[in-house]
């Protein structure tokens, strides 16, 4: 992802996604980028008002322009399968939020 898509991604979720308990919007300076790989984005948010905070995982689905100048949608993205949707969710329900041993390098 680069930098125009990322804005992009903020500013689609400051409109669609408020906080979940008080519904109140996330300001620009409070969605952290936690890390992207190609065109997929784990994103966190926290919430001034009420001190909620949000770990987001998004997908940007990049348009390519043709040299005819039509925009063209990769054919190679696949869809996620509902196994992968279930291992997700599996993992997020107990995770702590410590992602410095999440991502050390264990011996």
């Amino acid at each position: 992802m680069n930098f125009n898509e990322l804005k992009q991604i903020i500013q689609q979720i400051q409109k669609t996604i408020p906080c979940k308990d008080c519904k109140r919007p996330f300001p620009d300076a409070n969605i952290h980028i936690i890390g992207t790989v190609m065109n997929e984005g784990f994103l966190a948010a926290h919430c001034d008002h009420c001190k909620n905070k949000t770990l987001l995982s998004v997908f940007f689905k990049a348009k390519r322009i043709s040299k005819k100048g039509e925009a063209k949608t990769p054919h190679d993205i696949r869809t996620v399968q509902p196994d992968e949707v279930l291992d997700m969710h599996n993992f997020l329900k107990d995770f702590d939020g410590d992602f410095s041993s999440l991502f050390s390098k264990s011996s």
